[in-house]
């Protein structure tokens, strides 16, 4: 099984209540008890598989920590969204999240996927970082200490 990791910028997002900020509209996306998210998937679509492990990075920000804050599984391979698609994803209510804009998105390629843990207040710290862009492949070394870590929580 292949592991990714997405990034996750909190300055990508915009302010729209109910939340006071972009790293609060992020948050509430996040945490949301759906345990859903979709996220652009600019590259790698066809080696992104259902079962895959999926993380989440947040990046640096004033406003706390860098690091893994959410760990899941893909529960839907990549798809292009478009008006044709938006009622093939299993939630579409999800892709359009509040403090989102699509029209800056990195991609109109989306991946559905199941987070099974948040570390939003702490997250997860490994020696190695996210990639330059939105998105990539995770070594086995990398998905084994990001899993030792997890272990520990």
């Amino acid at each position: 099984m292949a592991a990714f990791m997405w990034n996750a910028n909190p300055e990508k997002w915009n302010v729209v209540p109910p939340s006071t900020d972009s790293w609060e509209a992020l948050k509430n996306y996040v945490v949301d008890g759906s345990n859903y998210v979709y996220w652009s998937t600019p590259v790698l679509q066809k080696a992104i598989k259902v079962g895959d492990r999926a993380f989440i990075w947040r990046t640096k920000s004033p406003n706390g920590a860098s690091g893994i804050i959410a760990v899941g599984h893909i529960t839907e391979s990549p798809r292009q969204l478009s008006a044709a698609t938006k009622t093939l994803f299993k939630l579409p209510e999800r892709i359009a999240a509040a403090g989102w804009s699509e029209s800056e998105a990195p991609s109109p390629w989306k991946t559905g996927i199941r987070t099974d843990r948040v570390f939003w207040n702490a997250p997860l710290q490994v020696r190695f970082t996210a990639s330059q862009g939105t998105l990539r492949r995770l070594t086995d070394d990398e998905v084994r200490e990001a899993e030792s870590q997890i272990l520990v929580r």
